[in-house]
């Protein structure tokens, strides 16, 4: 990846590719923080890269250094604070699993940021499977265990605004459709688009996800 943008609005530490009206990411649970590595950014915005050919893509990773027992509403309001910093007006928004469910709470709490919602991956909260995996990759971290916290975590991902849009697959481990469809419920006048056959990563890769998204963002 070439000319990657870096800074930091608020205290959280972003990193940006492409030129165009901004459209931000919230980036899923890793094993590392801030967007120092291109593979961070990378593996954050791949899916999504063919939208910076008209759009700047502008992905946030969470901070070095946060409190134990902070809540999803704190982690939306520490991305209210930079949205506030960085930008004017009221941006296109994408959270993919871990950073959709921020971007869902922040939708809800700081809804005058937000133009457009898309949720990837990601529902108003974990399944029982995603609740497990997501306590086992936290306590490799405590300890550490970098490597394991990444092993663990692949072991699991794979098999009034103008509009939100939640994109996700129907084999999801960490999320069930039901879940899906409960939160589709919660975000007034949202669309669902399930696709069948696909998992939490593997969703991205389907023939249909680039034009949904593009079309949404469009």
């Amino acid at each position: 990846m070439v000319n990657v943008e870096r800074g930091v609005y608020g205290s959280l530490p972003y990193a940006a590719v492409g030129n165009g009206p901004p459209l931000v990411v919230f980036a899923g649970l890793m094993p590392v923080t801030g967007v120092a590595s291109d593979g961070v950014v990378n593996s954050a915005l791949h899916p999504l890269l063919p939208l910076a050919r008209s759009r700047r893509l502008v992905l946030f990773n969470r901070r070095d250094g946060l409190p134990r027992g902070m809540t999803m509403a704190d982690l939306a309001r520490e991305h209210a604070d930079a949205l506030r910093d960085g930008f004017a007006t009221p941006v296109d928004l994408a959270g993919t699993s871990t950073g959709g469910t921020i971007a869902a709470q922040f939708s809800a709490d700081h809804g005058e940021l937000v133009a457009r919602l898309a949720l990837i991956s990601a529902a108003c909260r974990l399944g029982p499977v995603g609740k497990q995996l997501q306590a086992q990759v936290a306590a490799a971290i405590r300890s550490g265990r970098y490597r394991r916290a990444a092993a663990t975590a692949a072991a699991g991902l794979v098999p009034p605004w103008r509009g939100k849009l939640i994109v996700a697959g129907r084999d999801d481990r960490f999320y069930s459709p039901a879940l899906f469809e409960q939160t589709a419920q919660l975000i007034a006048a949202s669309r669902l688009h399930l696709i069948s056959g696909r998992g939490h990563i593997t969703v991205t890769r389907d023939r249909s996800f680039g034009p949904t998204l593009g079309a949404f963002f469009g």
